[in-house]
């Protein structure tokens, strides 16, 4: 038998994190997720109908393709037309002198909202919603993704205030990407610099409307799926495409399907049918060993093997690409019970599939908290309608839970109760990108009283009394350059927090980030 190189976590050390977690009543809230104010769209008033318009002249270089309308006013300069495509009317002799004045009033509306202060670097944030601004009035997105999540209302609106009086208030470099998810609409996304301007670098995939103080300068082949309006400077293309018109994002949906299955007492249960044959034709898993009762991990098998490995021993799972076969052991006695399928699928925040993530359900006993069957995504587990339990998803290699898709929740344990099919959709974030340069890393250790590595404790990151991120340790935190945080660690099982190795016996740790970009190493003592 093959050996595979995840690495599970100890069931007691998640086990005890899940407990704990419970019995806090953290589960199924959005406790890591900025509250933010409710926006006000601003009214543009005859400046809507534009992708582009500018103050001072618009200049283009290279291939340019616009959907929507375009002109300058004041001055009605447009150079390197010539390979620009618009599909929309153009305005080479000046737009309507009212655009502007219409500008002008939308920004000061946009900017009267009352904002919630989110890190300046929204690299990997998942934002919900709501008015937004950051503590050193700019904000940056560093060849990272910013998920915008509707929470499956179209009607959802964002406006970010940057009213730095610099060039790049708002600034992205290379390969930054604006991903909008769950029901969210390219047209109410909203960028105002009220005193700056904005840079978008190269490659980009932007989305919101642009509304500048003073100048925007778009990469070259960076794609806005919104507009680039300059208040009182110029807007600068290369190679851009850009459109005005709405984009909206799926709202996850549910399917209704129900599957029949009987279980008996003791009895091993394969909750999926037979699976059609994958591409490689071999499976990874895990089963149980039925005398040690230890978890056993098993990779490249063909289907025959897996299948007789994971049936046999239960609880187990196996997968291949988008196929898998959960089972259970039951010790309830239940003819012809209902069952429906909890579907848990992974993907980045590009929506590029993931597979292979650990997932499992949790449920309530009169012991406490149990694991009650596991899997790799994507995976289906059986459930029984309409009963209350908690899916969990586990990190692996570079790549860490951020959010789960059609609520924007960072929590990666989930309480549920479903009466029909449904999915949730985990989405994960490269943890080994670079750090931005304007952002540096808290990194968290834990160890005992004779200095051995404890793993698995829940960890937070606050700021101004918001919880921004979380993780079981050791992990690490990326936050803005110049501000301060608190790192919090939580008991679990018989592992109690004593304090921090610089002597500091309180759990609630207070960092200040300097203005250069760090690593800062924290290590907790447990007793």
């Amino acid at each position: 038998m093959a050996e595979t190189e995840r690495a599970f976590p100890k069931k007691s050390m998640i086990t005890f994190a899940v407990a704990a977690l419970l019995v806090a009543g953290i589960l199924g809230g959005y406790g890591a997720l900025p509250k933010a104010f409710a926006a006000t769209a601003p009214t543009l008033g005859t400046a809507t109908p534009f992708a582009v318009l500018a103050y001072s002249g618009i200049t283009n270089t290279g291939t340019t393709t616009i959907a929507g309308n375009v002109g300058s006013y004041p001055t009605p300069s447009e150079t390197g037309f010539g390979s620009v495509t618009i599909t929309g009317t153009n305005y080479p002799g000046g737009a309507p002198s009212t655009t502007q004045t219409d500008l002008a009033g939308a920004i000061t509306q946009a900017m009267g909202n009352t904002p919630a202060t989110i890190l300046t670097a929204l690299d990997g944030q998942t934002l919900v919603a709501g008015v937004y601004n950051s503590a050193s009035t700019a904000f940056t997105l560093s060849g990272g993704v910013l998920t915008l999540n509707g929470q499956g209302n179209s009607g959802s609106i964002w406006i970010f205030q940057a009213p730095d009086a610099i060039a790049g208030a708002l600034t992205t470099t290379t390969g930054s990407s604006v991903v909008l998810e769950n029901g969210a609409d390219s047209c109410n996304v909203f960028w105002v610099t009220s005193a700056g301007g904005a840079i978008i670098g190269t490659s980009n995939t932007f989305i919101g409307t642009i509304m500048a103080y003073s100048s925007v300068t778009l990469g070259t082949s960076t794609s806005l799926q919104g507009a680039a309006l300059a208040n009182t400077g110029d807007v600068t293309m290369q190679s851009n495409t850009i459109s005005n018109a709405c984009v909206l994002a799926p709202i996850s949906s549910t399917s209704t399907s129900t599957t029949t299955s009987t279980t008996t007492s003791a009895t091993t249960v394969t909750n999926t049918a037979t699976p059609p044959q994958c591409a490689t034709g071999l499976f990874s898993g895990y089963y149980t060993n039925s005398t040690t009762h230890s978890v056993v991990n098993f990779a490249n098998l063909s289907y025959a093997t897996a299948y007789a490995l994971v049936t046999q021993n239960a609880p187990g799972a196996m997968s291949c690409e988008l196929v898998s076969i959960i089972t259970t052991t039951t010790t309830s006695t239940t003819a012809g019970s209902s069952c429906v399928y909890l579907t848990i699928d992974s993907q980045t925040a590009n929506g590029t599939s993931l597979t292979g993530y650990y997932s499992d359900i949790w449920s309530n006993t009169a012991s406490g908290p149990q694991s009650t069957s596991a899997g790799f995504t994507p995976v289906a587990f059986c459930v029984a309608p309409g009963t209350t339990a908690t899916v969990a998803v586990l990190d692996y290699g570079c790549y860490t839970f951020d959010h789960w898709s059609d609520t924007g929740s960072a929590l990666r344990y989930r309480a549920f109760s479903i009466t029909s099919a449904t999915t949730f959709t985990a989405v994960y974030r490269d943890a080994c990108l670079p750090t931005p340069a304007t952002s540096s890393t808290i990194s968290i250790n834990a160890i005992d009283t004779s200095g051995n590595a404890v793993t698995g404790g829940y960890t937070t990151l606050w700021q101004n009394g918001v919880l921004l991120q979380s993780c079981f340790g050791p992990c690490t935190f990326t936050v803005s350059n110049g501000q301060s945080y608190q790192v919090q660690v939580a008991d679990f099982g018989n592992n109690v927090f004593s304090h921090w190795t610089d002597g500091t016996a309180t759990r609630s740790y207070t960092v200040n980030v300097g203005s250069t970009s760090a690593t800062i190493d924290l290590t907790a003592v447990y007793t």
